[in-house]
Parts: C-alpha cells; structure tokens; sequence
C-alpha cells in the first residue's frame, strides 16, 4: 500500500507542475497582449486594441482586462460591447474600488443606446409663410439674413464644444487612473452629443437662412409674394420663384 502511494505522487506532481508552468506561460503572453493594446488605444485604434485584449482575457482571465476592453469598445462606437464589458468586469470584481463610477458610465451608455435606436420625434409646426413687397423698389428683408447670422454663431458654439470633447478625449486616453478616465470620457461624450446637435441645428439654420434670402431679392416686382420659409418634421426649407 505505501509503495501504491509513492508512485501516484510520483506521477501527480510533475503534472502539477507542467500545469504551473503552462499558467505562467499563459499570464506572459497576455502581459504582452495588454502592453500592445494599450499602444494600439493611445493611437486611437479602438478595434484592434479590443481585439487584443479579448486574447488577453481569454489567456488570463483578470477583471482590468475586461474593463480596458470596455474603454476600447466605446472608443470604437460598439455601445452594446461596451456595455457588456463593463458589465462583466462589475461581476468579476465586485469589491472594485471604482464601482459607482463605472455604474453611472453603465447608465449614461444605456440611454445612449436606447436613444439612438429610437429617432426623435419633432413636433410638426405650421408654415409660416413670408410674403414680399410687391413693390418694384422694395427694402431688402432682414429676417433671413438674421437666421443665416444665427445658425452661423450656433455652428461656432458647435465647433468650439467639438474642440473640448476632443480635448477631454486625448486627455481620457492618456489618464491612468480608472476613475478619472471614466469621469473624462462621460464628460467628452456630452460635448459631443452637444456638438453634433449644435451644428445640425445652426447648418439647417444657415442654409435655410441663405436661400430664404436669395429667394427674397430675387423674387418679382409686379407678382405675387413668392418666398416662403417652411418649418417641418427636422427639416427647414425654402420655397420661391426665381
């Protein structure tokens, strides 16, 4: 019975040890994986930096991986894989530190996804029509001129917010700190997402604007009043003779 014994821990503890070896093998190759996403991110390319780290998980299965995965993945635009890294780094480590604030980001990417599956509805506004002189010699109208003036300073508003999630961005990007990069790229999306409505809502202004003015001077003398601006469902528009 003893010598039954000595023989199967003979046999037991190489294989242990074979094992040992193949962990540690492991965890080398996805320190190096992580160190090449990490180039990849800092260079703003998102999906090969994530497709690195899904390497790296998958040959160690630790919990920052999976939340660099997340960044990466919302770096890209891939909201849904965003959301489920970060998801499931909050169960691999449920005693992180910076629990609350990837909670929040969790919520912040929700809506977002939520809201850009369901286009918005603009409540539709009656024409409002523009009637012109019918004078040969009639004053230059100043209302379009103030529209194509406004929607030009809500496109300068739009470029300047641009300019700061750019900033917030690059600066997300190099931050170390997990809390503070999650905090950046919160505050980077909102000036986007404030950006991109600002130059949508002063382009269609200034456009709007520029034509309802060409179709004001150079309507007709003699003839009925032929430039009118129309307000629809996210859409402005001109309409007149020439």
């Amino acid at each position: 019975m003893r010598a039954a014994t000595l023989t199967l821990c003979l046999l037991v503890a190489p294989a242990a040890a074979l094992a040992q070896e193949r962990d540690s093998d492991a965890l080398d190759r996805a320190v190096v994986l992580f160190e090449e996403s990490e180039t990849l991110y800092n260079q703003g390319e998102f999906e090969q930096a994530a497709a690195l780290l899904r390497r790296a998980y998958a040959l160690h299965a630790d919990a920052t991986l999976l939340f660099n995965l997340a960044r990466a993945l919302e770096g890209a635009g891939d909201l849904d894989g965003a959301i489920d890294a970060y998801a499931r780094y909050l169960q691999d480590a449920p005693d992180a530190r910076d629990r609350g604030a990837v909670e929040a980001r969790l919520t912040t990417l929700r809506a977002q996804r939520d809201a850009l599956a369901q286009p918005a509805v603009v409540e539709p506004e009656e024409p409002h029509p523009v009637e012109a002189p019918t004078e040969p010699e009639r004053p230059v109208e100043v209302a379009p001129w103030i529209v194509l003036g406004a929607g030009v300073a809500v496109v300068g508003v739009g470029v300047a917010l641009g300019v700061v999630s750019q900033d917030l961005g690059a600066r997300a990007a190099a931050e170390r700190a997990q809390v503070d990069a999650v905090a950046l790229h919160a505050d980077a999306e909102t000036y986007a997402i404030a950006a991109d409505v600002l130059f949508v809502v002063g382009g269609l202004a200034a456009a709007a604007g520029l034509v309802w003015g060409i179709v004001s001077l150079t309507s007709g003398g003699d003839d009925e009043p032929s430039a009118e601006l129309r307000v629809g469902p996210g859409s402005v528009a001109v309409a007149g003779r020439f």
